[in-house]
C-alpha cells in the first residue's frame, strides 16, 4: 500500500505493539521471535497487516488476539527464507570435492555419515547434500528441520517446479529425480535417509528427538544467524558446534561469520576457500 505519491507509508508497527505481537506468537504459535533481530519479525507481521486489510498495527493485533487462526500465517510470513538446490555452486563443488570425500576418508568405522540441515525451509538444501551424500557411496542420513510445519510438508513430499531442479547437476538429476512435465519428485531411494523434523534451534531441546544421536559429521547452519541478535548467534553457535563430531564440517551461509568465542572448537577446512565460510572443528578444543 502506498501513499498518493507512490511512497510507502510510515509503519504503525511501535516497538510496544512489536511486543505485544511477539508475546502473542510466542504463547500460542510455539516460537519465540522476541530475541530474533527486529528487522524478521516487523517485515513479516507489517506483511500480514496489509494482507488481513487492516489499517494499522494497532487493529492487526486486535485481530491476533481475536483470531488464533492468524497465528499460523503470521508465523510463515516472519519465516520466509529464499532456498534452492545447490545455492551457491562455490559451497556445493567444495562440499562435493573436499569436504565429503574428507568426512569419508576419516570415517573408517563405516558407520552413518549424518548431516544436519537446520532451517531447511521447503528442503531443497536437504536434498541436495542427500543426493551429494548418496553418489559419495557411504551410508548416510540426512536430518533436516526447520520451524515451519508448512515447509516441512513440501520439504517431506520432494515435488518442485522442474525449473527449480535445473541447477541440480545433470548426473544427479538422473539419478534421484523423476521429471514429469512441469514438476519433478526426489525418487524414493532417498526417502528413507531423510529424515524431517519441526525443531527450534533456540528452543529447550537443543537437538530434535528425531536425531537419536545427537553427533553429526556436517551441520548446515546457512542462512539463518542473519535472523538472530549476537546473544542467539552465540547460541546457535554453541549448539551446532556441540553437535559435532570431532573432526566434522560446519557450513555457514557466505555473508556469514564465526564468533571469537567459537574459535577455539572451530578452524577453516583444509583447502577449502575462506570465503566459503566452511569449518572443521578441531580435535581437541
Amino acid at each position: 500500500m502506498t501513499d498518493q505519491a507512490g511512497a510507502t507509508p510510515p509503519s504503525t508497527l511501535t516497538p510496544h505493539l512489536l511486543a505485544s505481537v511477539l508475546a502473542i506468537v510466542a504463547a500460542r504459535g510455539g516460537v519465540d521471535f522476541r530475541d530474533y533481530r527486529a528487522a524478521t519479525a516487523v517485515r513479516g507481521i507489517e506483511a500480514r497487516i496489509r494482507a488481513t486489510g487492516c489499517p494499522d498495527a494497532t487493529s492487526y493485533l486486535g485481530l491476533l488476539e481475536q483470531r488464533p487462526e492468524e497465528i499460523r500465517p503470521l508465523l510463515e510470513a516472519i519465516l520466509v527464507r529464499v532456498t534452492q538446490f545447490f545455492r551457491d555452486p562455490g559451497v556445493w563443488a567444495a562440499l562435493q570435492y573436499r569436504v565429503l570425500p574428507s568426512l569419508s576418508a576419516q570415517n573408517t568405522a563405516g558407520s552413518l555419515l549424518r548431516a544436519w540441515s537446520i532451517g531447511t525451509a521447503s528442503g531443497e538444501e536437504a536434498w541436495s547434500i542427500a543426493f551429494l551424500l548418496g553418489a559419495l557411496g557411504n551410508p548416510f542420513e540426512v536430518l533436516a528441520t526447520d520451524v515451519s510445519p508448512t515447509a516441512l510438508r513440501l520439504a517431506r513430499a520432494g515435488v518442485y517446479p522442474t525449473v527449480a531442479t535445473l541447477a541440480v547437476p545433470s548426473d544427479l538429476r538422473q539419478r534421484y529425480l523423476e521429471v514429469d512435465g512441469e514438476r519433478t519428485q526426489v525418487r524414493p531411494q532417498l526417502r528413507g535417509q531423510v529424515i524431517f523434523a519441526e525443531h527450534d534451534l533456540m528452543s529447550a531441546q537443543a537437538v530434535p528427538r528425531e536425531a537419536v544421536l545427537a553427533a553429526f559429521d556436517l551441520i548446515l547452519l546457512r542462512n539463518v544467524l542473519i535472523y538472530l541478535d549476537p546473544r542467539l548467534q552465540r547460541k546457535a553457535f554453541e549448539r551446532a558446534t556441540q553437535g559435532l563430531v570431532p573432526g566434522g564440517a560446519l557450513v555457514l551461509g557466505c555473508a556469514e561469520v564465526i564468533p571469537p568465542e567459537a574459535e577455539s572448537l572451530l578452524e577453516p577446512f583444509p583447502r577449502v576457500a575462506p570465503e566459503l565460510r566452511i569449518y572443521r572443528r578441531r580435535e581437541r578444543a
